[in-house]
């Protein structure tokens, strides 16, 4: 009889041992498991890289408001590789005016810069396709018998050079706005904009 309980006894103490070796095993490769776990943490993927101009194929614009001396105006930024282009719009008397500056993108930073400094030696060429579009413009408006008050006096179109021309960037490509030097009151047909494409203008602008 005491041969049987001492072998029962055995056997509930090996079944113990075994048991308690499995949990050791399953709590260790948990912890294994986790650990593994926090030394290989998610990659964020929120993060969002900085958008570098210098690479862009095509021209990005953006539209804000602010005030400029007491006044709401519109702000008009475009990029594109090395160029930016912002344009101001202020209210006055119901019609916006428009201001324009040119930035060319120098050791990381944006500086401001002629508008003929972006052109290169073929500028001569693009300047007279420009001239000749005022041209025709000017002789369709001053033979308009609606405009003879505003075009009275005005006998030709002036001959603009780039530094005289706005220019700036739209999302079509490079434009140029250009007035006549009429009074204010003839603003509706005092100049217009030229615009050209991206493979139109490119040939002309400076690498």
């Amino acid at each position: 009889m005491k041969k049987i309980i001492l072998s029962l006894t055995a056997i509930v103490i090996a079944t113990i041992s075994i048991v308690s070796c499995k949990n050791e095993s399953t709590n260790s490769s948990t912890s294994k498991d986790s650990l593994s776990v926090v030394q290989q943490p998610k990659l964020d993927t929120t993060l969002k890289k900085e958008v570098d101009s210098s690479k862009q194929t095509e021209i990005v614009c953006k539209e804000t408001e602010e005030k400029i001396d007491g006044q709401s105006s519109i702000i008009n930024t475009c990029t594109w590789t090395n160029y930016k282009s912002v344009a101001t719009g202020s209210d006055y008397k119901g019609k916006t005016f428009w201001s324009y500056e040119i930035y060319k993108l120098i050791n990381g930073s944006y500086a401001k810069i002629k508008n003929s400094q972006l052109f290169n030696d073929k500028k001569g060429q693009l300047l007279s396709i420009i001239n000749k579009k005022i041209k025709t413009h000017f002789i369709e408006l001053s033979k308009d018998p609606e405009n003879k008050v505003c075009f009275s006096g005005v006998e030709k179109a002036p001959e603009f050079t780039f530094d005289n021309l706005d220019v700036f960037l739209d999302k079509g490509g490079f434009a140029f706005s250009y007035s006549f030097g009429l009074p204010t009151v003839c603003v509706a047909v005092d100049g217009d904009v030229i615009s050209f494409k991206l493979n139109e203008i490119e040939p002309y602008l400076k690498k």
